[in-house]
């Protein structure tokens, strides 16, 4: 705890007591009272304190000479003056007193003093500005009692001390000498009182000639200080406060002729206005005759329906006659067999089975024999809702998932920012893990904000590089960064993080990637707030949400939207717990995401990340297992998206249905019954999508874009049967090569034996998914995108197209687990290729 001198002058005014309390009563320092008394009397109505050293009285002493005294009295190593009618407020030599420990360079600290006068007592002015010194040469920003200053820079020779020839502005002639020994630190906010007083003021009460000599006195002093440079400087500030002026002038001037011509419109609208009102009340008149004649109306109805109501209630008796008679129960049996024959025809019947034949073989597989014996309470849980989807048929979803009302939610939590929260959790201290390659300039941005977050006792960021060329690690290095360099064949997602974390030294671990950006300087403070504000709710990690950048593509939005809806923090924080193992459950609850993720060290060192995909979802499902809870915060969001090209949507989706279906055993894996029929929809779609993106980029600019889509889709449902023989070229040339060089290796494929029906059934699967993923997109897009301009259309086309390459890679993913799970279904040459794009698909994502 740092050493204080509160240093004050004094001619015995009654204040006194009030200016020593409010010293003594500061936190977080060691103080030391001492006051001179000046006016040459002893000081009355002081009590004695240990704290408070009263100077012996040498007579009457001028306010400088006042000032010299207690400075040769000095004995910490920082000092404040303090005048005996201002006072201090609580934390104000402790902030003080901090920011000179953080800036040893600097000299003196300063912060905000507020001006009170009157009675009752009014704020007049507030001194709460970084110090100009050019402005400083001609007007005093520091009051007496803000600063605190070093008193081994007033030592050095020659030793500083305040001018005896000066009876006023003492004090700013001290502080500009001060200003040329070292610069001062800033601290916003304000934390003390300068009390003014007309009647018993020095400086600011003296008047006319009186203060033009005192000012001329201090004035020389200056001439024999200024530099050439200093004038410059003077003269260049003056001219920008001449401009200012001017411009303000001319503001005000158009602002008048604003207001002038609308007073005029006004008139002119208050016109308008009474025609306006004249004519709702001539249709109010109306109106009301024709609720006179609705009203008769319903009196009409209500009659009419009283006598169906004596109809229906016949009808219900004659119901319950028939059903209590002989016949209705002799014929039941009938009844129920044709039911069962209408079930069996509707093709349900046949969906229910295959879906609990591929259920059966991959428990089978995952589990073998005693391990289902073991799981049969679970199935039979499960049986009734596995019944209720496979016996429901495939379609195109119609419905608009983002035409939902919004539910009544409860009151966010505002950003710490937004609600001047400057509170600082001393005890935490956060560890950010970054895993980085070629991160780019960004990546440098994104370091600095991290060692810029406040209210935290302590930042580390802690870089795991996996071969970067770009030179970026060792400038952030040299910021202070711990750098952890691998081979980039070593990297893996949870093996990067999980090495980081056993660099990392802070109480809690922030797992990030290197092309996120936080949103403010509390941020990284407001999540851990959060997660401790909840932790007797047994919340023990916490991820943001997104905002998407101003690059991301259409794509990605609708994607991300989604993604949130589905987890419950698209607009409101979310809390997740176990509620069951089965994937929709485990996926909502236990979603966490490594864009942004915080955990406390010792907890992840018990878990850690494992896998070489969706490890951040992997660990959340573990720990709401555990029993724990995750949090996925909507009121803090962190700055992130991507803008992807077809290829990747292709190679990702596969690698998506391949790791939930490996992961959850309930995920739903729809068989492929001809895989000559899956390449014929894909061959069917890719050849109509070329042929329409051209359309779609020629659209004119201000027509609908959702509203061509629309139109496009309604007409895919009479799509020629077969597919033309080729196509234009896909604008994604990887994309395009691959499809083509699909169906040139199937075209090589040994002929398989499939019925017709099954061939046109799974090519108009494939058709329905599509559409169906693209007719999503349109629902998100046609309330933000409403008119077509070049970006628009651009947008669409290539949303279209990515969703084709999703489409691919999620058919292609569930063909190629399905040939893995039922081997014998396929010849050795199928299987061979599935593996050869399996290895294809998977490499690199």
């Amino acid at each position: 705890m740092v050493d204080v001198d509160v240093l004050i002058r004094s001619c015995g005014r009654p204040s006194l007591a009030r200016a020593v309390q409010s010293a003594l009563e500061q936190a977080g320092v060691r103080v030391q009272v001492r006051v001179v008394p000046a006016g040459g009397e002893p000081l009355q109505d002081l009590a004695e304190h240990p704290q408070v050293q009263v100077l012996p009285v040498q007579g009457r002493l001028s306010r400088s000479a006042a000032a010299n005294a207690l400075l040769q009295a000095v004995e910490a190593p920082l000092a404040l003056f303090l005048d005996d009618d201002d006072w201090l407020l609580p934390g104000h030599l402790q902030r003080l007193a901090q920011a000179l420990q953080a800036q040893p360079e600097a000299v003196a600290a300063h912060t905000g003093v507020e001006v009170l006068s009157g009675e009752p007592p009014q704020r007049v002015h507030v001194y709460d500005q970084p110090v100009d010194p050019t402005r400083m040469q001609l007007q005093n920003q520091l009051p007496i009692h803000a600063v605190l200053f070093r008193c081994a820079a007033l030592e050095a020779a020659p030793s500083l001390r305040f001018d005896e020839s000066l009876d006023h502005f003492e004090d700013w002639d001290f502080w500009l000498r001060l200003l040329m020994r070292g610069g001062l630190v800033h601290v916003p906010g304000v934390s003390a009182v300068y009390w003014l007083d007309a009647q018993q003021g020095s400086g600011h009460a003296t008047q006319g000639a009186q203060r033009a000599l005192q000012l001329e006195a201090f004035a020389a002093r200056q001439l024999s200080r200024w530099s050439p440079a200093q004038l410059r400087e003077l003269i260049e500030w003056q001219g920008q406060q001449d401009a200012q002026h001017s411009a303000a002038e001319q503001r005000g001037q158009a602002l008048a002729a604003e207001l002038q011509a609308l007073a005029q419109s006004s008139a002119a609208r208050i016109d308008e206005l009474a025609a306006e009102l004249d004519s709702e009340r001539r249709e109010l008149s109306a109106h009301r005759r024709e609720l006179q004649t609705l009203q008769t109306l319903r009196e009409r109805q209500l009659a009419e329906i009283a006598g169906l109501s004596r109809e229906l209630g016949q009808a219900q008796q004659q119901r319950d006659a028939l059903l209590n008679s002989t016949s209705w129960r002799l014929t039941r049996p009938l009844r129920a067999v044709g039911k069962t024959l209408h079930w069996l025809r509707s093709g349900r019947a046949r969906h229910l089975l295959g879906g609990l034949r591929q259920r059966a073989a991959s428990a089978w597989r995952r589990h073998g024999l005693w391990g289902n014996l073991r799981r049969i309470p679970h199935y039979l849980r499960l049986l009734p809702r596995l019944v209720r989807d496979y016996s429901q048929p495939a379609g195109v979803v119609a419905a608009n998932p983002f035409a939902v009302a919004a539910p009544v939610r409860p009151p966010l939590r505002l950003h710490p920012q937004l609600v001047a929260d400057e509170r600082v959790l001393a005890e935490v201290r956060v560890s950010v893990v970054i895993p980085v390659l070629n991160g780019g300039p960004e990546l440098l941005l994104l370091v600095r904000k991290l060692l810029g977050q406040q209210g935290l006792g302590g930042i580390e960021v802690v870089v795991v590089d996996s071969g970067s060329s770009d030179g970026i690690p060792e400038r952030i290095e040299a910021l202070g960064v711990r750098l952890v360099r691998i081979r980039p064949e070593e990297f893996s997602h949870s093996h990067a993080r999980n090495l980081g974390a056993e660099h990392a030294t802070g109480t809690h671990l922030f797992f990030m990637v290197q092309d996120a950006y936080p949103i403010g300087d509390r941020w990284l403070y407001g999540i851990v707030r959060y997660l401790l504000d909840h932790a007797e709710q047994g919340v023990v990690a916490a991820s943001c949400a997104e905002y998407s950048r101003a690059d991301s593509d259409a794509m990605y939005d609708c994607s991300v939207n989604t993604h949130y809806r589905f987890l419950g923090c698209l607009d409101e924080d979310r809390i997740g717990h176990f509620i069951g193992d089965d994937h929709m459950s485990l996926r909502s609850m236990g979603q966490l995401s490594d864009v942004s993720c915080l955990i406390s060290r010792a907890l992840f060192q018990q878990y850690r990340y494992r896998g070489d995909f969706a490890e951040d979802l992997d660990l959340g499902i573990r720990l709401i297992k555990a029993g724990h809870k995750v949090a996925m915060l909507a009121s803090l969001k962190v700055v992130h998206s991507h803008n992807r090209p077809a290829w990747y949507y292709l190679k990702r989706t596969f690698v998506d249905v391949v790791f939930l279906v490996d992961l959850f055993e309930d995920f739903e894996r729809p068989g492929c019954r001809s895989l000559r029929g899956l390449i014929e929809g894909i061959e069917l779609v890719a050849q109509r999508l070329a042929a329409w993106l051209p359309e779609l980029q020629g659209l004119p600019d201000g027509q609908s874009p959702s509203e061509a889509l629309r139109t496009w889709l309604q007409g895919a449902r009479h799509w020629l049967p077969r597919p033309q023989q080729d196509w234009q070229a896909l604008d994604d040339a990887r994309v395009d090569g691959f499809v083509r060089q699909l169906l040139a290796e199937h075209r090589q494929q040994p002929a398989a034996k499939e019925a017709d029906r099954e061939r046109l059934q799974e090519r108009q699967r494939f058709v329905d998914m599509f559409m169906s993923r693209l007719e999503h997109f349109g629902h998100f897009a046609a309330p933000i995108y409403t008119a077509a301009d070049a970006r628009v259309r651009e947008e669409y086309a290539a949303a279209a197209l990515k969703t084709f390459a999703a489409s691919v890679g999620a058919a292609l993913a569930f063909w190629v687990l399905d040939r893995r799970a039922t081997p014998g279904s396929a010849s050795d040459a199928e299987r061979a290729w599935a593996e050869q794009l399996f290895s294809q698909l998977k490499a690199g994502v």
